[in-house]
């Protein structure tokens, strides 16, 4: 049934995490990249935003240099957190971050 198709989807973004923090771990951080991006369409497509995979994403971006992409990344983290919580402990510290790029 539909339970188990969901639960496969959910496995498959926790095995996307869990290959983004291997690649973390080496630094080989476009790749780390290259799978967030993935988890985050998957999401997406799953209407299941996770700002966290957006803060990650804005934190790599940073490290690699791409500081617009890292502007995108925390702006949609910034934004998902206005939908879903209208008080959240990280959101001072991803607007924080947000502030000192711009």
């Amino acid at each position: 049934g539909h339970e188990n198709a969901d639960s496969g989807r959910l496995m498959s973004i926790e095995s996307l995490k869990e290959q983004v923090r291997r690649h973390e771990q080496k630094e080989k951080w476009q790749k780390a990249l290259d799978q967030y991006s993935k988890a985050i369409a998957q999401l997406v497509e799953d209407y299941q935003p996770d700002t966290g995979l957006y803060n990650r994403v804005g934190d790599l971006c940073v490290r690699v240099g791409n500081l617009d992409a890292a502007i995108e990344a925390y702006g949609q983290a910034v934004e998902f957190f206005h939908k879903v919580f209208a008080l959240d402990i990280n959101f001072a510290d991803v607007t924080e971050r947000l502030r000192k790029l711009r």
